[in-house]
């Protein structure tokens, strides 16, 4: 996701109850300790939340919406996603946040743009470029410069998020800029609308170019992230959950463009599957590694097991061995690293491994 608001200008104790709630429910739902009884009552406030923002439309319940539309898309509750991805567009649509605002104050017009771009993800990822349903507020329009100027996430004693050293902060605000700089690029280079539509040549062509400027992206981020590690070197450790952030992001990304692929052509040929598996191992390898595990991590997992599960049939004797075993230490590392978040797919990849040694 990315940033709903200035991290200078968010002050909790000013901010409205519904907001408040949705960041504490997406905060819990990642959380390593659940209890049945608390994440029951945890799912009845939620619903309640979401009652009470599609009542009033204010820039805070968009944020709050976006939030719970996030929480849905990954919890696989797709209708209740579109549903709120709908509704949070005609109230964005109401409140006129795509509309020019550079005359108000540079924080509101900050935070306004903000929550723009953030919808905007929120329809590309949901509609996308399979346009399953029409996609709103997807425009991309100017650039939005000033989005992407570290001050406006430069923690102070007042912030959610602050350190006692002025470097530490002013690595973290350049950091976050950098990886915000970068998902919105990420987003702007894997849509591919209407593609199913295009001339074979034509497809081709554009998707071999969007591989590749997703590979020049990746490469661009991470020597910015590094030349930052190496500027303020007492606090290098500080760069590597953005770094690792970024290594997942981009192997999701390829994999997504090798959905669509799919998607044209029908199926794989032996060297896109021998590709799929190379990436989907990069991204187990990030996964793993990972310094400092966040249960949303789970997602890849589960990304990289459907795949290696959907192209199974098509791999070489040699490869079903190596993709059978990769996909035996994905389960093991994934029933150590339990979420309940996923514990549905996590179930779904288990009886999909079990087919195979049944097979």
């Amino acid at each position: 996701m990315c940033p709903l608001f200035s991290i200078q200008s968010f002050d909790k104790n000013k901010a409205p109850p519904t907001l408040l709630f949705a960041i504490y429910f997406c905060a819990y739902q990642f959380s390593k300790e659940q209890h049945v009884e608390l994440s029951e009552y945890m799912e009845k406030l939620a619903v309640q939340n979401i009652k009470k923002l599609v009542r009033k439309a204010s820039v805070d319940n968009v944020r709050a919406l976006i939030i719970h539309t996030f929480i849905a898309q990954l919890g696989g509750k797709l209708s209740l996603a579109k549903s709120l991805q709908a509704h949070l567009t005609r109230v964005s649509y109401l409140l006129g946040v795509h509309l020019d605002c550079s005359k108000l104050c540079p924080i509101t017009h900050f935070n306004r743009d903000q929550v723009l771009c953030a919808v905007r993800n929120v329809n590309l990822g949901l509609s996308g470029s399979n346009n399953f349903s029409p996609n709103y507020l997807t425009e991309f329009g100017k650039e939005e410069c000033d989005i992407y100027s570290p001050k406006w996430q430069l923690p102070n004693p007042s912030s959610p998020i602050y350190f006692e050293n002025p470097l530490e902060n002013q690595l973290y605000s350049l950091c976050l800029i950098e990886f915000y700089k970068y998902t919105v690029n990420l987003i702007k280079t894997i849509y591919f609308p209407s593609f199913s539509k295009l001339e074979k040549n034509t497809f081709n062509r554009i998707w071999h170019s969007k591989v590749s400027d997703l590979k020049t992206n990746h490469e661009s981020i991470l020597q910015a992230l590094n030349e930052l590690k190496t500027s303020f070197a007492d606090y290098g450790a500080n760069v590597e959950p953005f770094k690792t952030q970024v290594k997942m992001t981009y192997y999701n990304a390829v994999i997504d463009m090798y959905e669509i692929l799919k998607h044209k052509n029908e199926s794989f040929k032996p060297r896109e599957v021998s590709s799929i598996l190379d990436i989907c191992h990069e991204l187990y390898q990030v996964h793993i590694s990972a310094s400092n595990y966040n249960p949303y991590f789970q997602l890849y997992s589960h990304i990289i097991g459907f795949h290696y599960l959907n192209v199974y049939p098509k791999c070489t004797p040699t490869e079903k061995v190596r993709t059978k075993q990769r996909l035996q230490d994905l389960i093991l590392f994934m029933k150590d690293k339990f979420s309940s978040h996923f514990s549905l797919n996590y179930l779904i990849l288990k009886a999909g491994y079990d087919a195979i040694n049944d097979g």
